[in-house]
């Protein structure tokens, strides 16, 4: 009883990582027409901008996840190494690895031939660098991770007041970054307060010391708001600049906090009536490691077989595609934790 107690307290979480999921892939379709901002039609670049600054909640979401469910508790480094970053590491060097050896396929197909040493090479400047662009993520939350056991000693000893403090000193300093403001700010050290971490915090602020009272439309108020920053924004400097601008399209910019805040604020607080959709979001969100890991390789090959977002009109094509690549990316992942010790690498 104890136990279906928590997992219904849970549902919550299990809702958010399955749609932010959903979200990275629509955001990776849909990057294949903003990126194109004056060469494709206004409306067409339109429609996917608006897809993707619904979705750019994706990311933001998975840290603040993490903080809320991983920062309550105190850990034993070696406990939370071992349960925690071992649990990732696997998974990101397989598929880090199939990235890379498709790349040396496509460079031998090409009749660009490589000696032992130069394949050698090539393997750890990958690894280095990352062997495709949403693989930063991993690196980054690695980082989130190593200082985690030492941040949750101070979550858990510290009040409300403290850690809204926090909050807000990160936002601010996230602000005097901003290029408007930068050239006038002082030179003081505000490393301590800026990058990433600040998400995780948050999602432990939002998810234990804030009430549920007016949550609902406070959440969904922050995101219209911040999503019409990021869409209007978007198009303003992209327009003035004459190419696309994708400052508005950043994690840490003020805009994607406040509709991340916001969609977690929601859901945090609101139970969706899924019904039967609730196996779906929870395999979603049970295999959500793996599905982001494999989902660009998946969707690089739809994009070679012609399978773009505008093979029709884009409002149609961007959640085809993306619910296609869905779809493959689960059953991969799913298929590989069934074969033996698949679980290990799958993610």
């Amino acid at each position: 009883m104890k136990q279906q107690h928590q997992e219904k307290n849970y549902l919550w979480a299990d809702d958010l990582r399955a749609f932010a999921t959903i979200g990275v892939i629509v955001l990776h379709v849909s990057a294949k027409i903003v990126n194109q901002f004056g060469t494709v039609s206004v409306s067409d670049w339109w429609i996917g901008n608006v897809f993707d600054s619904l979705v750019r909640f994706c990311v933001p979401i998975f840290l603040m996840l993490t903080g809320a469910l991983i920062l309550p508790k105190t850990y034993r480094l070696k406990t939370f190494f071992k349960k925690r970053i071992a649990r990732i590491l696997l998974p990101f060097l397989f598929w880090s690895l199939i990235y890379i050896a498709y790349k040396i396929y496509l460079k031998w197909e090409q009749g660009y031939e490589m000696d032992l040493w130069q394949t050698y090479s090539y393997i750890v400047y990958q690894l280095k660098t990352g062997a495709s662009y949403h693989l930063w993520y991993v690196y980054m939350l690695i980082g989130i991770y190593l200082v985690i056991p030492l941040i949750s000693k101070w979550i858990v000893n510290s009040s409300g007041k403290e850690i809204f403090y926090y909050i807000i000193v990160w936002i601010c300093v996230l602000l005097l970054n901003l290029p408007a403001i930068n050239s006038f700010v002082p030179n003081i050290d505000f490393s301590y307060f800026s990058g990433y971490l600040g998400y995780p915090v948050l999602g432990y602020l939002l998810a234990h010391k804030i009430g549920s009272k007016r949550a609902q439309p406070i959440g969904i108020a922050l995101f219209v708001v911040g999503t019409t920053a990021t869409m209007l924004g978007t198009y303003v400097s992209s327009h003035y600049d004459g190419t696309f601008n994708g400052y508005f399209y950043i994690y840490l910019s003020p805009n994607v906090i406040v509709a991340s805040a916001g969609v977690f604020l929601f859901f945090r607080h609101h139970s969706l009536p899924l019904g039967k959709l609730r196996c779906v979001t929870n395999r979603i969100g049970k295999y959500s490691f793996g599905i982001y890991l494999s989902h660009v390789f998946v969707l690089e090959r739809l994009f070679d077989n012609g399978l773009i977002p505008s093979f029709i009109n884009p409002v149609i094509g961007i959640p085809c595609v993306a619910m296609l690549c869905l779809v493959l990316s689960f059953a991969i992942t799913y298929l590989l934790h069934k074969i033996p010790l698949g679980k290990y690498i799958a993610g």
